[in-house]
């Protein structure tokens, strides 16, 4: 399959996807803000869940963070070498 023809066909799926996502979210209910109703799509939490939650998103931020600066000073290192062996 040539470039072009596989590229017509992703575009092609990618719009068939985003029509029925679209329509699957517009069958749900809708969610109104008001003091009388009960939100029906959000679990209950209670504040231990919710801490448990925080504790989880903030090692997963360190986590990252440590990964980035750990490729970041690979690359540079890395481009130090090229460098140091192209002027030498």
């Amino acid at each position: 399959m040539p470039l072009g023809e596989s590229m017509i066909t992703v575009l092609r799926n990618n719009r068939l996807l985003a029509k029925r996502r679209k329509n699957k979210f517009e069958q749900q209910e809708e969610i109104h803000y008001s003091k009388d109703k009960k939100f029906k799509k959000f679990p209950k939490a209670s504040p231990e869940l919710l801490k448990k939650i925080r504790k989880k998103l903030r090692k997963e931020r360190w986590i990252l963070l440590e990964k980035t600066i750990i490729w970041f000073s690979v690359v540079a290192f890395m481009i130090l070498l090229v460098l140091k062996t192209v002027f030498q």
